[in-house]
């Protein structure tokens, strides 16, 4: 069975994710910060964005068309 994600999509979402992780421990970690909830917020909506833009040129790529029979 095939997936559409390859290998590198996962490290991507992996790499994103611990990225994401360990920025949300950091800054709950601060004492004197107010709107952490936003901040928090600010961190998902860039996650998001990058895993997108990485997920598109993961695709681009690795994907190629391959025409197997032509008839």
């Amino acid at each position: 069975m095939t997936t559409y994600f390859t290998v590198w999509h996962y490290l991507a979402a992996i790499i994103i994710g611990i990225a994401l992780l360990v920025s949300i421990i950091l800054t709950l970690r601060q004492r004197n910060l107010t709107f952490k909830g936003s901040i928090i917020f600010v961190y998902f909506l860039g996650a998001a964005i990058l895993l997108f833009m990485a997920i598109l040129m993961i695709d681009t790529s690795t994907k190629k068309p391959l025409l197997v029979s032509i008839d």
